[in-house]
């Protein structure tokens, strides 16, 4: 495979000896009294929400593993934690609708196996990858916050399929759940991003990356439809080469006009273009579904190019880190270690430790998805067409 356009001065490797800091926040959940102003503006249209993909989403499926690098010690008034200092998109919709945020999977206090009815189930995996484990092995590859080899999107797919087990969901008991699945959202956060973090430097090609990665996509999308899925909403993934994390693993000279470093960028966007297009393509297999583009790109970019307008100030600082240099991130050095601090005010900031986006970008996000439009088709579409079976 040729050699990707990632190649950086700097290794991910270094970034092994200190991490995160999780949910550094006080967390209200998803049925609790704040949400940011989205609580119920829905109504009910759900009866649930099922969440799958990586450390955007995650609501402490990863943390239960133990897997997680460095120290994450401080975590949420909850089982599990978040990448981030509170609340991710995912809880701001389940409030939008109603619902109670949905809990990971590995949550011991859960119980599947009564049959009943669910308010939904978590089955991201902060840090999962696309690549499988060969890939890690034999390209010598690092990864960003998972200590070892990381878990495929193919585990979730199998957590799924047990979930259904666990439901009473197969042979004769199917109709069922795919009677209660009609009426539930499924949400599918980016899927690859720690894949593209982890290629860098290495031999692996970001064209066949992201081909590797539309195809570990498919395969989930079409999981859920053959459950019964027939609502569901696909993110893409965020413009990478303009998180902290990227532009401190390259040199200037890499960087565009609005200081963004470019081939991480432009191979950001050519896997959002062929997302999107897969997305249409199942959209037209599942004439009876409704599956959204989320636009993660277009809603990071419109929020950044106008800060203020959406109660933010600082586009490229790390609201934790080292408190040195204009972007306050050290990739030795991350959120999480001793040396390092948060910010007073994280609702200013976009970025919360130089890899995930605070709360309050979070908000934002999910604001724009519900209701302005940064869906294909609109969540209201979606709405109208629910309402009218």
């Amino acid at each position: 495979m040729p050699k990707n356009m990632f190649s950086s001065s700097l290794t991910l490797s270094s970034f092994i000896t200190s991490s995160l800091l999780l949910c550094f926040s006080t967390y209200v959940d998803g049925d609790g009294q704040e949400s940011g102003g989205l609580q119920g503006k829905h109504g009910n249209s759900f009866s649930a929400l099922y969440a799958f993909g990586g450390s955007f989403t995650d609501t402490g499926n990863a943390y239960i593993m133990g897997r997680l690098k460095g120290n994450y010690g401080v975590t949420c008034q909850r089982s599990g934690g978040r990448l981030c200092n509170g609340r991710l998109a995912v809880d701001f919709v389940s409030a939008a609708f109603s619902l109670p945020s949905p809990q990971p999977y590995l949550n011991a206090s859960k119980n599947f196996n009564s049959g009943a009815a669910t308010t939904g189930v978590n089955f991201a995996i902060a840090g999962s990858t696309s690549l499988q484990h060969k890939y890690f092995t034999n390209e010598e590859l690092t990864h960003v916050i998972w200590k070892g080899i990381p878990m495929t999107f193919e585990t979730q797919i199998h957590w799924f399929k047990n979930f259904l087990k666990e439901k009473n969901c197969l042979g004769k008991h199917a109709i069922r759940c795919k009677q209660e699945f009609k009426n539930a959202l499924f949400w599918v956060g980016p899927m690859g991003i720690s894949d593209y973090y982890s290629i860098q430097g290495s031999s692996i090609a970001h064209k066949w990356l992201t081909q590797l990665s539309i195809e570990e996509f498919t395969k989930l999308i079409k999981a859920l439809i053959n459950a019964g899925a027939k609502y569901i909403v696909a993110e893409s993934l965020p413009p990478l080469g303009c998180l902290p994390l990227s532009i401190s693993s390259f040199e200037p000279r890499k960087l565009d006009q609005m200081g963004c470093v470019a081939p991480v960028n432009s191979a950001i966007k050519l896997h959002n273009e062929i997302l999107q297009s897969k997305v249409r393509e199942l959209r037209r297999e599942c004439w009876d579904c409704a599956i959204l583009y989320a636009d993660f790109w277009k809603a990071y970019e419109t929020i950044v190019t106008n800060p203020a307008k959406y109660q933010l100030e600082d586009t490229k600082k790390a609201c934790c880190g080292t408190g040195k240099g204009d972007l306050n991130f050290d990739p030795n050095t991350v959120c999480g270690a001793p040396t390092t601090s948060a910010c007073t005010d994280p609702a200013k900031y976009v970025s919360w430790d130089g890899i995930h986006i605070t709360e309050a970008m979070q908000r934002q996000l999910a604001d724009l998805y519900l209701n302005q439009s940064f869906c294909e088709p609109s969540f209201d579409t979606m709405l109208k067409h629910k309402s009218s079976i």
